[in-house]
């Protein structure tokens, strides 16, 4: 499909516009528009368990689980963060059934006893039921582990090899973890597991759920009677609406052929692989397609290395923020800073959460119509009730229209 746009109509807004409608068009994206709430969304990631550095022993290597985060504990966490004014939560438990990485078939597995059990949860949904948040089970759909008995179950390359990937997650390093090869379902053995997935989460009842592969993992299968690219593509569509039917899904990364279904699309780029120039500027194109329709939110801002300008892009791009946390420290007490230790993040979230519910509260439903650089280091996103957003990267003060935007900082202009 191809359409031709001209004049005042040759804009970033216009493209992504005709882009969004070709998209519904094609059952891609969802005709909805976003429930505007009380406040924006929060987006908090729990580890509850994660593989710790490896061992050797007798020619042997080990990777045995650490629990960082238990159910109660996860609890803990929520009353403190709605403690400081923090009550729209998304909150992701990873870990419940198959630790950091994907080493338990998520068909076959059970809420684990060192995180809590199924009581512990059941305290923890209860709880986050209460206070009008949401609570996202984490799992591995396509990925099989390292226990693969069963043969059939796994996808094969072109060569009949059985089917591998290495995954990591962002808190692999900081764990001093290494990442694990998980073995590939077969796509044809895809709907029996769902299946099976699903008689589990009726027992559960979650609120909603997060697939941690779906969203970035796509291949060609050569197991039984095969699946190219596009055919397995349209199986995890097919697949995902059936998990995703009377409960809201969350996505890393997002492939296209997920956002229809999803409420939450976590880790969406805010930043180009190629260095920013004269010539080439970064534009919030995805999210002037996406915004209004779906939830989304950049990568854990605890892990980025310039917090200050991670916090300016998402509220430009129109993102929500995001944190990936644990209970317990990581990094010892000498350590000066933990990246994921909950305590030491709490004031700066919360502060942060509420300068983005200044900025863009009730814009969650509007389409972003414009993005333009009004100067140097400052920048203007635009949304279709004439809301505008001044984003200042530089170090100084910057005076425009008679407005005053402080180094640093974002205003918002109704």
């Amino acid at each position: 499909c191809m359409r031709f746009i001209s004049g005042t109509s040759a804009s970033y807004g216009a493209m992504a516009s005709a882009l969004r409608e070709q998209m519904i068009r094609n059952q891609t994206l969802s005709t909805k528009t976003v429930e505007e709430e009380d406040a924006v969304p929060f987006n908090l990631s729990l580890l509850g368990t994660a593989d710790q550095k490896l061992f050797t022993v007798k020619g042997k290597t080990f990777a045995p689980l650490q629990t960082l985060t238990t159910l109660e504990q996860a609890q803990t966490v929520v009353e403190r963060l709605k403690g400081k004014g923090v009550d729209n939560l998304n909150l992701r438990y990873i870990g419940a059934f198959s630790g950091l990485g994907a080493n338990t078939d998520a068909a076959s597995a059970s809420i684990r006893w060192r995180v809590g059990g199924t009581a512990a949860y059941a305290d923890l949904q209860n709880y986050i039921h209460a206070q009008n948040m949401e609570l996202y089970l984490d799992f591995s759909l396509l990925s099989r582990g390292i226990v693969t008995a069963d043969k059939e179950e796994n996808a094969l390359t072109l060569t009949g090899e059985t089917m591998k990937i290495e995954v990591s997650g962002s808190s692999t390093p900081v764990l001093q973890a290494q990442g694990e090869s998980v073995t590939l379902r077969a796509m044809h053995r895809l709907e029996s597991a769902v299946i099976r997935i699903l008689a589990k989460l009726r027992n559960l009842n979650p609120s909603g759920i997060c697939l941690n592969d779906a969203g970035n993992t796509l291949y060609a299968d050569y197991s039984g009677t095969g699946f190219n690219r596009q055919a397995a593509a349209q199986e995890m569509r097919e697949q995902v609406t059936a998990l995703s039917t009377n409960r809201k899904l969350m996505v890393t990364d997002g492939n296209l052929y997920l956002l229809k279904n999803a409420s939450i699309v976590t880790d969406i780029p805010l930043h180009t692989a190629i260095k920013t120039n004269n010539a080439y500027q970064e534009v919030p194109f995805l999210q002037m397609v996406l915004h209004g329709i779906v939830d989304y939110s950049g990568s854990a801002i605890n892990y980025s290395e310039d917090r200050t300008r991670e916090m300016l892009r998402a509220v430009e791009f129109g993102a929500y923020p995001n944190y990936e946390w644990c209970y317990e420290e990581t990094q010892g007490k000498a350590a000066a800073a933990d990246p994921l230790f909950y305590e030491d993040w709490l004031q700066e979230a919360s502060d942060y959460y509420k300068n983005v519910n200044k900025a863009l509260d009730g814009l969650r439903g509007e389409r972003i119509v414009s993005y333009t650089q009004v100067q140097q280091q400052l920048f203007c996103t635009e949304y279709e009730s004439g809301a505008r957003i001044y984003v200042n990267y530089s170090e100084k003060d910057i005076s425009y229209n008679g407005l005053t935007i402080e180094s640093q900082q974002f205003l918002r202009v109704n």
